[in-house]
Order: structure tokens, then sequence, then C-alpha cells
């Protein structure tokens, strides 16, 4: 089950719409520092658009109303303009008051793992609780630090890492690139004010 995001950047007057699935991490994980990675749980074009059109569906039913300008529920729906990650529109004029959506992408720091190298102390907290402490590295420093995963909004703690390696690690923010679509204020409003409260 996917779970959508959306988010406001006063930068850009424009909201971000990305949709996040589970899917299998790559057993390494992907090196910090070296790149802004494409978040592995973020979905693609066809599945949110799919994902969208289920859900204005559930909202409205089959009938011919429309919650979501159809460039965002036509299953695989025609690439729109490629938008920055500022929100910035790259085809000169296309930022006009009444523009269609645009598929673009842009760069969010979120939650994440970052494994740690070298030698780690376990100590125990006033609580009872396993902590960890470094002592031969900084986590600012590539050669002190391993692999970087993001961690799945909906699982957070309860998230497993698929080898069962207890490999240290430390949370994080950490920039990853999304892909989605940028809509405008009068674009967005009627999904979220359609939205029942408590659901996301």
């Amino acid at each position: 089950m996917a779970t959508l995001h959306i988010g406001w950047f006063p930068q850009a007057q424009q909201f971000f719409l990305w949709g996040e699935a589970w899917k299998p991490l790559p057993q390494e994980g992907f090196a910090a520092w070296e790149q802004v990675h494409l978040h592995p749980y973020a979905i693609d074009q066809a599945e949110l658009n799919a994902l969208l059109t289920r859900l204005q569906q559930a909202i409205l039913g089959k009938g011919e109303a429309t919650l979501l300008p159809a460039a965002l529920t036509a299953d695989g729906g025609t690439r729109r303009k490629a938008t920055s990650g500022t929100g910035k529109r790259t085809t000169k004029g296309s930022t006009r008051k009444g523009s269609e959506p645009s598929w673009g992408q842009c760069v969010l720091h979120l939650p994440s793992h970052l494994d740690i190298n070298g030698q780690v102390d376990g100590q125990v907290d006033i609580n009872g609780q396993n902590t960890h402490s470094q002592t031969d590295h900084t986590l600012d420093s590539p050669a002190g630090c391993g692999a970087i995963h993001p961690i799945h909004s909906a699982y957070g703690e309860s998230e497993d890492r698929e080898d069962g390696a207890e490999i240290p690690a430390v949370k994080v923010l950490h920039p990853w690139q999304i892909q989605g679509w940028w809509l405008s204020a009068s674009e967005a409003l009627p999904l979220l004010l359609a939205l029942p409260l408590g659901q996301g």
C-alpha cells in the first residue's frame, strides 16, 4: 500500500505531491555523500497516477465528477514540462496562473539510517536502553560512515533490515531526490479538502 505525501514550497508557491511504497532495498545500501540518490521508496509517475485515480474514485465514485486535474489521474499520463528542485518550471513562461500540473523533481532531507564504521562502544542509558557512542570516527567524514538508507514513513522504528544484520546506525536527515507532481494551490486544495480527517 502506498503513502501519499504533499508539501508546500513557499519559494516556488507550489505544492509537491509524491508517493511512497515499500520496495526491497539493495543489500549494500547507498553510499553517503557521493551523490543525491533517487529515493528508493518513491513510486514512479504511472504508479502515482494509478493511485490517484483509485483515490479519486473512492472519494467521488465512478461518476463524471473530478477532483484532480486529468494529468494526475490518467494511467501513465503524458509527461508535462519538467521542473527543477526549486519548483520553478524550466520552460519560460510556464509558471503563469492556470498552468497545468507538471511532473518534476525536488531534493528533500528525509529521516534515514546511516550505518557507521569503526569501533562502537555499547552503553546503557538511565532507562536501561542500549546506546552506542562512536570512538574512532566522525559522522561528517565519508571514511567514518557506511551505507545510508531512508526510513519508510509507514514503518519508522519497526522497519527491519532484510539481512538481519545488526550494524550500528544513527538517524540523520539526508537529502534524497524525489519525483512527483508540482501543483498550484488551486490544483491541490480540492484533494486536501476532500480527504477525511485522520486519513493519510
